[in-house]
């Protein structure tokens, strides 16, 4: 028995459960069984997940601007896909922001602690909150690009 063809049909019973019910989660039962066997993931789970993905991008800019970030619902919904530690609202983390802003002032050559001040200053934050964003975006992000994906490209793959 091949299992790659079985779960196609089982992917395909998942996919007119969806689109006969709505319910999303047969799409991650589609996702799931199609990752246990190693099989493509099917066209209409990627439209899903891409629809998905941004929608629930927008939901925590939505829940940040808003103020409503300890909702129970968005703590749930954390918990259902492994958010640990820092809020899932926080995706565009500060840390990134001001670990440019203190890259790019140190590049125009401020000493690290002028830059450290002058981004918290400007933020309205902590030194120390920018010390701590800068130290974990200089060792994610080494070197003295100020885009992490700049960063990102530089490094070859191993």
């Amino acid at each position: 028995m091949n299992p790659v063809a079985n779960n196609a049909d089982l992917i395909e019973v998942e996919r007119r459960a969806f689109f006969a019910t709505s319910n999303p989660m047969h799409v991650w039962a589609a996702f799931r069984l199609a990752r246990v066997v190693n099989a493509d993931i099917p066209p209409w789970v990627m439209s899903y997940l891409d629809l998905a993905s941004k929608r629930l991008l927008a939901l925590a800019s939505d829940i940040v601007q808003d103020g409503t970030a300890d909702n129970t619902f968005v703590k749930d919904l954390a918990a259902a896909f492994f958010f640990k530690g820092a809020h899932p609202t926080n995706y565009h983390s500060e840390w990134i922001t001001y670990g440019m802003n203190v890259r790019h002032l140190m590049q125009q050559g401020d000493k690290e602690t002028f830059a450290i001040d002058a981004v918290a200053e400007h933020f309205g934050v902590s030194a120390s909150t920018v010390r701590g964003a800068y130290k974990q975006y200089d060792r994610l992000y080494p070197g003295e690009d100020i885009l992490p994906q700049d960063v990102v490209s530089k490094i070859s793959p191993e």
